[in-house]
């Protein structure tokens, strides 16, 4: 196996810089999978909306019959994904579809493991991440999240390292899967933030703001100050996901 656990990340990323790292890098990565032989499987680890279909139907791309490939819908699909998702996102998006054509075409064998935010190690809790969770758990600390995104149905899938980590060592069997890997019961994002800041010993979140809203804020000078970025407003969902095959096999 061949794990792809490699990104470039950070919000604000220029799209060359970005299709660059995410999706070039994975292209090359399966043409060295296949010279390796030895019926080398590539295991790419990638997002929980990097591969839903509901996310690529409001971006204009769609998903070909069996799973494996995915096209655009129509010419400049791939451009509108970038300009509405942020290159980050974008680009995490494009590398589900290059790994897919790149591994169809060469015959290597695809795993693919789209885990929620990752939160921590389900019995310690320990975690050195800085970026997503800590990155909430920073700005209730600094009292800069005086509302809850959203409307109050949003919510972040969460997932144990731990539990990421038992999936992505188990041994692969078909030419392609993919499996979509949360915790059945993650809360709403409210919810989350105020246990949050219980355990913190800091005020919780009163009140909402609407996201295209919060989303112009978060674009204005003072916005960029306070350390948020409407890119990270594109995580939050209020639809289901369906993680059973990847509880059936953990």
């Amino acid at each position: 196996h061949v794990l792809h656990l490699g990104a470039l990340w950070r919000w604000g990323l220029d799209p060359a810089e970005a299709r660059a790292h995410n999706v070039g890098a994975t292209r090359a990565l399966v043409g060295l999978v296949r010279r390796a032989g030895g019926g080398g499987r590539l295991l790419l680890v990638n997002g929980y909306l990097a591969d839903h279909p509901g996310h690529w139907a409001r971006l204009g791309l769609w998903q070909e019959p069996g799973g494996i490939g995915v096209a655009e819908a129509e010419p400049g699909a791939l451009a509108r994904l970038y300009r509405r998702a942020g290159a980050y996102e974008a680009s995490k998006v494009e590398q589900g579809f290059a790994a897919r054509a790149a591994c169809r075409e060469h015959g290597v064998p695809l795993t693919v493991v789209n885990p929620a935010l990752v939160v921590a190690h389900s019995e310690t809790g320990q975690l050195d991440q800085a970026p997503g969770f800590g990155a909430f758990a920073a700005q209730l600390w600094r009292g800069l999240l005086k509302a809850v995104p959203g409307d109050g149905r949003a919510w972040v899938p969460l997932v144990g390292v731990d539990f990421l980590a038992v999936l992505a060592g188990r041994p692969g069997a078909p030419a392609y899967e993919a499996y979509t890997v949360m915790h059945p019961g993650s809360p709403r994002f409210g919810d989350l933030l105020s246990a949050m800041a219980g355990t913190m010993g800091v005020p919780p979140p009163r009140g909402s703001v609407p996201l295209p809203l919060l989303r112009v804020l978060l674009r204005s000078g003072p916005g960029r100050l306070a350390g948020g970025s409407a890119e990270a407003l594109g995580f939050l969902v209020d639809e289901a996901f369906d993680g059973a095959a990847a509880d059936a096999l953990a």
